[in-house]
């Protein structure tokens, strides 16, 4: 597995889904042009993936719609990095 230079200089969010139907919502957000990256099951009704900013704001929307639970776990790529960098005076 590479590292995908340009989604780590924009930053990503991962993010858990639950939902009784996970791939019936992965394949909504895809037709709605969302990129899912790095896709992985956690059971029947959750999994989890990386999405950008503008990404993240799709899911949100169409999640309060249909009744899906968008979790954000973290934070990723240069802009958290720096982020928590700029946190400490000492560096």
């Amino acid at each position: 597995m590479g590292i995908d230079i340009l989604g780590f200089l924009a930053g990503r969010y991962r993010v858990r889904v639950e939902t009784a139907y996970p791939e019936r919502a992965a394949n909504l957000w895809g037709e709605l042009g969302a990129a899912l990256r790095d896709l992985r099951w956690e059971g029947a009704d959750a999994f989890t993936c990386a999405v950008s900013r503008r990404d993240l704001s799709i899911l949100r929307e169409e999640a309060g719609r249909r009744g899906f639970r968008v979790e954000l776990l973290r934070r990723e790529g240069l802009p958290a990095l720096l982020d928590r960098l700029s946190r400490r005076p000492g560096l």
